[in-house]
């Protein structure tokens, strides 16, 4: 189906450009441009937030490019100054010049969560990625019926800690729509002709 409404669009896209031709006159780029945007489904809101969404992108690159340059470039720095002072004249006082690059490695490995936590806030699209890879996957392991055997000693502890999340109600319905459709399963097996309320 999907097909034959592309292939449809194509040619009436070539069917208004074929009769252009006839005619003599040529429309303006502009307006074919945004006919086609618009037949294929890309709306002038669609067109804005793809442009928004570039211009999102290119921040957080911009941003991520300065985090690395402001922690790299003083090792680099103090890896120049080794050369010329080993290659040359000492000059370095390598005791001072160890804890620097110590300092330095620290804050390196500091700018790793930066650099996540710039990616979670400025992407959508890292973060709906992140979500589907990591958290929906062990959503899954949490809300499984092998983890949470005894749901009374759940809710016990639940209203004990008044810690009753999300998820937790993800976990419930999935364990009743389990049930429901189990007990679906079972009278039909059974042979007998129930109804459900």
């Amino acid at each position: 189906m999907r097909k034959a409404e592309q292939r449809r669009r194509r040619l009436t896209i070539n069917k208004t450009n074929n009769n252009f031709r006839k005619g003599g006159s040529r429309p303006k780029r502009s307006n074919t441009i945004a006919r086609r945007m618009s037949i294929f489904g890309f709306s002038k809101e669609s067109r804005d937030r793809r442009q928004r969404d570039a211009n999102n992108t290119t921040m957080m690159l911009i941003v991520v490019i300065a985090v690395f340059l402001a922690v790299e470039l003083p090792l680099s720095c103090i890896t120049a100054l080794h050369t010329i002072s080993s290659s040359v004249v000492e000059f370095l006082n390598y005791r001072l010049v160890g804890n620097i690059i110590l300092f330095i490695n620290v804050i390196i490995c500091l700018s790793y969560p930066v650099n996540f936590a710039i990616y979670c806030g400025m992407s959508r699209q890292f973060r709906t990625t992140f979500r589907s890879l990591f958290l929906t996957p062990v959503r899954s392991v949490l809300c499984s019926p092998s983890v949470q055997e005894d749901s009374g000693e759940q809710e016990a502890t639940d209203e004990l800690t008044g810690n009753k999340g999300k998820w937790l109600d993800t976990c419930s319905s999935t364990k009743m729509s389990k049930v429901t459709s189990m007990a679906n399963n079972s009278s039909v097996n059974n042979g007998l002709l129930t109804t459900n309320l």
